[in-house]
């Protein structure tokens, strides 16, 4: 029996404990509970902490001005040489850009000028896509023996086109011959009229 009085002092002691905790949670609660007094919310604060900081940046900054003098008016000229020399490179490159222009635009003139009847873009785009073509067809071996099984009609198709321009060409001389021809018959003789 002799535990028992100090488990009774221990229960006492643990609800007192218990009692005091819970009236600290209470006031607490009731502090939580309990409208904030009208005053600065923490996002003021935090700017007000900002601006607070910059001001004295600012301050430090113009102190240090102040101070040095020397530094700041070369600081000055520097910032001024460099907007010069970037002025000036902007104004060198906008000239040689008009410049290139101007001769890519007169070439371009030369070009089209000496351009032969299948314009040079034209050439280059049926070269590619005969290229592409060509390509196409050695990779696979049945396009491969289609081209060639085609090949001959095609050459065919060509001589015959070659041979009718011919045709074309030598009846447009033989035409042309005869209306000189015709034109001289008409024209008297002014050796005759003498």
């Amino acid at each position: 029996m002799k535990h028992s009085p100090s488990l009774e002092e221990e229960r006492q002691a643990l609800l007192a404990q218990i009692q005091s905790s819970r009236a600290v949670y209470r006031r607490m609660l009731a502090e939580a509970d309990a409208p904030e007094p009208a005053g600065p919310s923490a996002a003021s604060r935090r700017g007000n902490a900002i601006a607070a900081t910059v001001t004295d940046r600012a301050e430090s900054a113009m102190q240090w001005a102040k101070a040095h003098p020397a530094l700041v008016a070369a600081g000055a000229a520097g910032l001024v040489a460099v907007l010069m020399l970037a002025r000036r490179r902007t104004t060198r490159r906008t000239a040689s850009r008009a410049q290139v222009r101007d001769v890519v635009q007169t070439r371009g003139n030369q070009l089209l000028n000496q351009q032969s009847a299948v314009p040079r873009v034209a050439r280059g785009v049926l070269v590619s896509s005969l290229a592409g073509l060509a390509q196409g067809v050695l990779r696979n071996p049945a396009r491969l023996r289609l081209a060639a099984r085609a090949m001959p009609v095609v050459m065919g198709y060509v001589r015959r086109w070659r041979s009718n321009a011919a045709a074309r060409k030598a009846e447009a001389r033989h035409n042309a011959q005869m209306a000189r021809n015709r034109q001289r018959g008409s024209m008297p003789d002014s050796r005759s009229s003498y």
